[in-house]
């Protein structure tokens, strides 16, 4: 007997909930995986099968003939006048990857015929092109836009899932959104080339909520959070409101806050207001009306401070400026205005200002203890302190670092130039003669000559030291004469 079959309906249900909402769990009736069939066998006369029982054979196809099935399963039908119905999936669930093929076909076979011919193609119930919700999908892919109107979606971690977002003794990662497997740049707000996730809330603001214990938000390419931002860097990140990182300034970094710009390559502003990291790998870290301007400067805060020396550093504060190399101003307008210099100023409402480089400076009106927090002078140490000791046997002129000098001359006389008092105002220098040789010590006020004055000898004239262990303790003006304070 050559059988035919007149289908009569073919349809699949692909049901699909509406998404849940968030923090909130509902439960669906699981997918249907089978397709209900109703057709009539004829013989090859064209006419209803007598009534009885038949062995059908179903298999989904990718192609009009021949090929591999994707499904396939056999069933005993019973027919009336020829008429039978059946649920495809019956015995073998239907899985829906087969039907994930640009085309598919449905092929019957009734025992001992071969499979008819031709086979049926399966295609769309109208409105199963645009379906209206999805529930219990166990995967797929959406290519080209997705959009979620709201009020909310919920990604729940699925079984098996760790806390960190792992699956239970593997690598995998719970949800793995891959946005492009060649990690070109990703611009949210231009035309973006690997692909863009907007979630709506019910008023059509745009609203991303992630929940769980930990994991990571992960994307290639650069990040835009907020509004009214320009965000030109290659690798560059931006939140807030109304920052901006320009052309140019790739791998540049703005987190949060208002009107920040981050001008430079590895440029980075952690918050704030009004604040500009205008060099190379410089920072500025949060505060208001704040600037690094040079390479590696740094701000850590407070309100219109300035590092523009290359990596000077200002670590709080107001109207502090640090512009020399390597330079640190912090407290109340210091002004580190030279390289290596360190400055820090109390809160008096006046500019403390470096005057060369490498110098460590200190304004207290409450006056610096070191290991004295009540201290009572301008400097308080409480503990030893050591001097610089030098020795001489020749003719010597002393350093401006020149404390202690002992002289220890083997016979003839010798000679010790002093600095110029003009160049060490307050210093004291002391000057011990320790040798028993016969030979004196003369001590000159300066040994260009002319001009200074050791209490009122003018050089070249010289104080002496005739016997061992004399000595004399002087002090500049800083102008020209030293004063003996201790003989």
């Amino acid at each position: 007997m050559r059988s035919r079959i007149v289908i009569m309906a073919l349809s699949a249900a692909l049901m699909i909930g509406a998404l849940s909402t968030i923090g909130t769990v509902s439960a669906f009736g699981a997918v249907p995986d089978s397709l209900n069939l109703q057709g009539i066998l004829k013989n090859s006369a064209g006419n209803p099968v007598p009534n009885g029982s038949y062995t059908v054979t179903f298999r989904i196809c990718s192609t009009a003939t021949g090929g591999t099935a994707l499904w396939s399963e056999t069933q005993n039908l019973g027919t009336n006048g020829g008429q039978f119905t059946c649920m495809l999936g019956k015995i073998t669930p239907v899985d829906d990857t087969c039907l994930r093929t640009a085309k598919c076909f449905l092929g019957i076979q009734v025992s001992p015929d071969p499979e008819m011919t031709p086979r049926i193609p399966l295609v769309s119930v109208p409105f199963s092109w645009r379906v209206r919700t999805v529930d219990g999908a166990t995967g797929g892919t959406v290519t080209g836009g997705l959009s979620v109107a709201g009020p909310s979606l919920f990604i729940p971690r699925p079984p098996g899932c760790d806390t960190t977002g792992d699956t239970t003794g593997g690598s995998a990662d719970c949800v793995a959104l891959d946005w492009c497997s060649d990690y070109t740049p990703l611009d949210v707000g231009v035309s973006p080339r690997c692909g863009r996730v907007t979630v709506n809330d019910i008023n059509g603001l745009t609203t991303i909520w992630l929940e769980g214990q930990s994991g990571d938000v992960r994307a290639c390419g650069k990040a835009t959070f907020g509004e009214y931002h320009m965000n030109k860097g290659d690798f560059a990140f931006v939140a807030g409101c109304h920052n901006a990182i320009p052309d140019g300034a790739d791998y540049a970094s703005i987190s949060g806050g208002k009107d920040n710009r981050a001008f430079a390559t590895g440029a980075t502003i952690g918050g704030g207001s009004a604040n500009t990291a205008r060099g190379n790998s410089s920072t500025v870290a949060g505060g208001a009306s704040n600037r690094a301007t040079a390479r590696g400067a740094t701000v850590a805060g407070g309100e219109g401070n300035v590092a523009s020396g290359m990596y000077a550093s200002v670590p709080g504060g107001d109207a502090n400026t640090a512009l020399g190399v390597a330079s640190f101003a912090a407290g109340n307008r210091a002004k580190a205005n030279h390289s290596g210099t360190f400055v820090w100023a109390d809160g008096q409402a006046a500019d403390f200002a470096s005057t060369g480089d490498y110098q460590f400076l200190i304004r207290a009106a409450g006056n610096v203890g070191i290991n004295a927090p009540s201290p009572t002078s301008m400097l308080h140490v409480n503990g030893p302190i050591a001097t610089y000791v030098s020795t001489v046997q020749t003719n010597a002129v002393l350093s401006d670092g020149a404390s202690v000098t002992l002289v220890d001359n083997p016979g003839a006389a010798v000679t010790v130039y002093l600095p110029s008092a003009s160049t060490c105002q307050g210093r004291e220098l002391t000057i011990k003669k320790i040798s028993a040789a016969a030979g004196v010590v003369n001590i000159r006020a300066a040994a260009t000559g002319g001009g200074e004055f050791i209490d009122g000898i003018q050089c070249p004239l010289t104080y002496v030291l005739a016997a061992q262990y004399d000595f004399v303790v002087l002090v500049s003006d800083g102008v020209n004469h030293w004063y003996v304070v201790g003989k």
